[in-house]
C-alpha cells in the first residue's frame, strides 16, 4: 500500500511524543510567512490513529500553520502495515539531516526509537545508517546531568567532550572538569590525557587484578600491587594453612571470610 495524500483537520494531527525540545520562534515565523506567501511545499508525515492522524514528521510547519489560524493541513499518511521501527526511523533521519537538532536531542530520539520499537542500539545503528560508536557516544549523553546536558545542547561543550566527561563518575570531578572547559582551560586532547592519567593512577591504587581459571565455574581472584607467580603461591600457602585451621574449630566460610577481613582492618590500624 502506498501513502496517502489527504486533506485532515489541523485539530486532529497528534503531535505526540518528538525528540525536539526547542523550537526557534523567529524560525518558524518566518516559515508562517513563507508559507502565506507560496503555500505549504511539503505536506505532514503522519500515521493513522483511531482520533485521526499522529505526526511523524513536520512538527515546525504544523506550528507555523496553526500560527495563522488554518484550519486543515496537507497531510502524507504512511501504510498501516509499515512498522513501527520503520515510521519512527523515518522520523530520526529527517531530524539527523537538520542541523539545528542539536546532539541531545538527537540522544534522545535515538534512545526513544530504541525504547518505542524495542531494538538494541546495533539495530538502530544499522537502522539509521550510522556507526555503533556513534550511537554509543550519542546515549553516553544522557547519563551526564542535566545542566551539563544543556551545555552541550546550547553548543558550550562539543558532544565529544561531553561523551568524555559522561565516563568521569565523581559527579564533582566531572563538574570541575566541565567548568575547565567551559573557561577554554581544557580542550579535548587535554581532558583524554588527563582522564588517561588519573585511570592509571586509580588502576595503581586499586592494584593489579590476577583472575585464576580452574575449571568451569571456579576462578580466583587476586588483587594487589607488582604481583608476581611468587607472591600467589605465598598468598595461597597462607589462605591454606589458616583454611585448615578453621575447619578444625568447625567454622563455616562465612565466618571464616568475615574473620580475614576483620583480622586485616584490625593490621592496617596497628
Amino acid at each position: 500500500m502506498n501513502p496517502e495524500l489527504v486533506i485532515a483537520p489541523i485539530g486532529s494531527v497528534e503531535t505526540g511524543p518528538q525528540p525536539r525540545t526547542s523550537f526557534d520562534e523567529d524560525g518558524i515565523k518566518k516559515l508562517a510567512e513563507s508559507i502565506e506567501q507560496t503555500g505549504l511545499q511539503q505536506p505532514l508525515l503522519c500515521v493513522r490513529t483511531k482520533k485521526g492522524v499522529r505526526l511523524i514528521d513536520g512538527e515546525r510547519r504544523l506550528r507555523a500553520l496553526k500560527s495563522l489560524g488554518r484550519t486543515e493541513v496537507q497531510v502524507l499518511v504512511l501504510p498501516d502495515d509499515l512498522a513501527e521501527a520503520d515510521r519512527l526511523a523515518r522520523l530520526m533521519v529527517s531530524n539527523l539531516q537538520r542541523q539545528d537538532f542539536n546532539p541531545i536531542e538527537r540522544a534522545f530520539g535515538i534512545r526513544a526509537l530504541m525504547d518505542e520499537a524495542k531494538l538494541t542500539a546495533d539495530a538502530v545503528s544499522k537502522l539509521l545508517g550510522l556507526s555503533p560508536a556513534t550511537v554509543s557516544k550519542a546515549l553516553g549523553l544522557l547519563r551526564l546531568p542535566e545542566s551539563l546536558r544543556a551545555h552541550v545542547a546550547s553548543g558550550a561543550i562539543p558532544p565529544d567532550i561531553g561523551y568524555l566527561l559522561s565516563g568521569v563518575e565523581d559527579e564533582k570531578e566531572q563538574q570541575q572538569l566541565a567548568d575547565e572547559v567551559l573557561g577554554n582551560r581544557l580542550t579535548r586532547e587535554a581532558l583524554t590525557r588527563k582522564l588517561k592519567r588519573v585511570s592509571r593512577q586509580r588502576e595503581a591504587q586499586r592494584g593489579t587484578r590476577v583472575t585464576a581459571t580452574l575449571g568451569p565455574g571456579k576462578t580466583v581472584m587476586f588483587v594487589g600491587n607488582e604481583l608476581t607467580l611468587d607472591t600467589v603461591i605465598e598468598w595461597l600457602e597462607q589462605l591454606t594453612s589458616k583454611a585448615r585451621k578453621a575447619k578444625t574449630q568447625g567454622l563455616t566460610l562465612r565466618t571464616f571470610t568475615s574473620a580475614l577481613h576483620d583480622q586485616s582492618k584490625a593490621g592496617r590500624k596497628s
